[in-house]
């Protein structure tokens, strides 16, 4: 900026949005070393480690990037305020000079929410390692005298949660530490809390112990009479430790917001327009987390939806369980239409994980407990749950697109597991179908099995592989991607070198998208993604650079087309589905067979060749995978689990 004739000024909104930025980038190589050899006691001030650390001051390497520019901006003649010295703790050094932990975070230029000092407060309690920390730093925030914060009580909630999942996952596993070069993972660099330190002489005092954060919200919210508002109530009822739960905290604040009390009555055609978004998106996800959780636990009643259920027009000749939490959820979006995605992507993201799809045994049914027919008893099985989890993501898609809103990132890498687990419980359905079915003479169209019909539905229209390719490119502002041709990759390089994309995927988007394009067979498809990963390579390797652990997820986005193109976990088992389709002779049963045969079949070497060629092309990528990565990435259990189909 200096360098420009006249020189650019900056005002304080310009010196905040740099500063802002600088805070949620990662730590530069010598950021990195200061943090490296911080104390763990607290204040965590340099500890040197060997004589060469002297060398390491912190006037040059403790001053982070955003601490620089808040020193330019204080040199400018800029007064520090509220935003500032919040600012300054999340760099890496409090008010009085002591070191905090920098820790990465998205802060913004407005001042509203800066006026009452409890931002000041917060980050304090956010730029520790340790819950013990961070509790210490609420009390001394009680000791002195500072009225209730919603902003403190968010920031410390966040920490007693992070504790709590940390202690329940080193039960189950221990934490893997990346020490690889710049994807190693400092305290401040995730949301995550640090164990406490190996000697208690190091831990921090603290005249309680640490709660839980049931216990915080008994003993110092609901005791002292202070409600949760806006985020600090979306927290609580986002992670609450059950449904009951949840809804206890929204019953306590039901006073804050009078269209709550809609809500906790559990009424679908409430008048939910008023609700915050933070909130109404927090109600959604406990919603779609606890699936398995019928509603009348809730209030103890049996019909405690009402019976009027909008149902969607997808699902005409399925009653819908007015007491399954998804349905409520439905709902809920269904009057609302809200424009936030974080609530429609909670949905999706139900309908794509296995546990919601074990709660389809009560999805269809209409009386909870109640007679239900034979196929509401099927719909307890997975692959019919999977079935109608994927009627559900459609119909979400539809209401999607009634309220004008595409897919973002999340919402279509939730699109993609779904598509992976429907095409799985496809060819599950359809292979055992054709194995045991009775001979062609025998068997009339009244006899075979509706979900047979809708899997073969499914495979036979190309209808669902073109959805999943535009859905790809509206998301990256690419549309002629699922209609990849090499006129249209000509035409893409006239056009000007500033027309990017609308987002640019993550190696780990790349990769559920390959895998979904995968399962479905679209050997084309795979193909046309590779072009485009080509033809984008630098927009690529540039988002590739903010995800850590990018590299290893790129070798397995592009030995995932491998495994697909050449499907070689079923190289022994294709003979007997050849055997078997030229058994057959009913136009039903032929279209069967050749809906599985396209499962079943590996690409054409052409293709398979040109998708060689152009992963070689890149030296960035290695090449193309090796038969260790191919046949370590095909240990699977999913691989598996379609191999043992074809076992006798």
């Amino acid at each position: 900026m200096t360098q420009h004739h006249p020189p650019l000024q900056l005002n304080r909104e310009g010196y905040r949005a740099v500063v802002s930025v600088q805070l949620a980038q990662k730590k530069t190589p010598g950021e990195q070393q200061w943090a490296e050899l911080k104390a763990l006691s607290w204040p965590p001030w340099k500890q040197e480690r060997t004589a060469m650390d002297a060398l390491i001051t912190a006037e040059d390497h403790g001053l982070t990037r955003a601490g620089d520019t808040l020193r330019r901006m204080r040199e400018a003649g800029y007064a520090a305020g509220e935003w500032e010295r919040t600012a300054e703790l999340l760099a890496g050094w409090d008010i009085d000079r002591t070191p905090t932990i920098q820790t990465r975070a998205s802060m913004g230029i407005g001042v509203r929410r800066f006026r009452s000092g409890a931002e000041v407060w917060a980050a304090r309690i956010t730029t520790t390692r340790t819950a013990q920390e961070a509790w210490a730093a609420y009390l001394a925030f009680e000791d002195a005298g500072n009225p209730p914060s919603h902003d403190v009580h968010l920031a410390i909630l966040q920490k007693l949660y992070q504790e709590e999942r940390r202690q329940r996952l080193s039960t189950v596993s221990p934490r893997r530490r990346s020490v690889n070069g710049d994807d190693r993972v400092l305290p401040g660099d995730r949301k995550e809390v640090e164990p406490l330190p190996p000697s208690t002489h190091l831990y921090t005092y603290t005249r309680t112990a640490v709660p839980t954060v049931e216990n915080f919200f008994r003993q110092h919210l609901q005791q002292n009479g202070i409600k949760p508002q806006g985020h600090c109530l979306a927290f609580l009822i986002t992670n609450a430790a059950s449904l009951q739960l949840g809804f206890e905290y929204l019953r306590h604040s039901r006073d804050t917001h009078s269209s709550l009390h809609g809500l906790l009555s559990l009424d679908p055609s409430a008048d939910v327009s008023a609700i915050p978004d933070s909130v109404f998106s927090a109600l959604i996800q406990l919603l779609c987390r606890y699936a398995n959780v019928p509603l009348h636990k809730i209030s103890g009643k049996r019909y405690p939806v009402s019976r009027k259920v909008h149902t969607p027009p997808l699902l005409e000749k399925l009653p819908l369980n007015i007491q399954h939490p998804l349905v409520y959820a439905l709902e809920l979006l269904n009057l609302r239409r809200t424009t936030s995605r974080p609530p429609w992507n909670s949905v999706l993201r139900a309908f794509s994980h296995n546990a919601t799809v074990e709660s389809m045994r009560f999805l269809a049914q209409t009386h909870l407990g109640g007679s239900h027919d034979e196929n509401a008893a099927r719909n307890g099985k997975s692959r019919n749950g999977t079935m109608l989890a994927h009627r559900l993501v459609r119909r979400v898609l539809s209401m999607l697109s009634e309220a004008h809103l595409d897919l973002d990132v999340p919402g279509f890498h939730c699109v993609c597991l779904a598509t992976e687990n429907v095409t799985l419980a496809c060819w599950r359905i359809l292979r055992e179908d054709v194995a045991a079915v009775s001979p062609p003479e025998e068997t009339t169209a009244l006899e075979v099995n509706s979900d047979v019909l809708e899997a073969n539905d499914l495979l036979r229209k190309s209808y669902h592989v073109r959805r999943l390719r535009k859905l790809f490119g509206v998301l990256v502002g690419d549309e002629d991607t699922p209609v990849f041709t090499h006129a249209d990759a000509d035409e893409r390089r006239k056009q000007p070198a500033w027309l990017g994309l609308l987002a640019t995927p993550s190696p780990a988007l790349l990769h559920a998208y390959i895998r979904a394009l995968g399962w479905l067979g679209d050997h084309n498809g795979l193909l046309a993604t590779v072009k485009w990963m080509v033809q984008h390579k630098a927009e690529l390797t540039e988002e590739a650079a903010r995800h850590r652990n990018a590299k290893d997820m790129m070798r397995r986005t592009l030995t995932a087309l491998r495994v697909f193109l050449e499907r070689s976990w079923l190289v022994d088992v294709q003979i007997n589905a050849t055997e078997l389709s030229e058994e057959e002779g009913m136009a039903q049963r032929n279209l069967r067979v050749k809906n599985l045969r396209r499962l079943e079949t590996a690409a054409p070497s052409e293709i398979l060749q040109e998708a060689e060629q152009l992963v070689d092309g890149i030296p960035h990528w290695q090449g193309w995978p090796s038969d260790d990565e191919v046949e370590d990435y095909c240990a699977d259990g999913r691989f598996l689990e379609v191999r043992k189909m074809y076992e006798v």
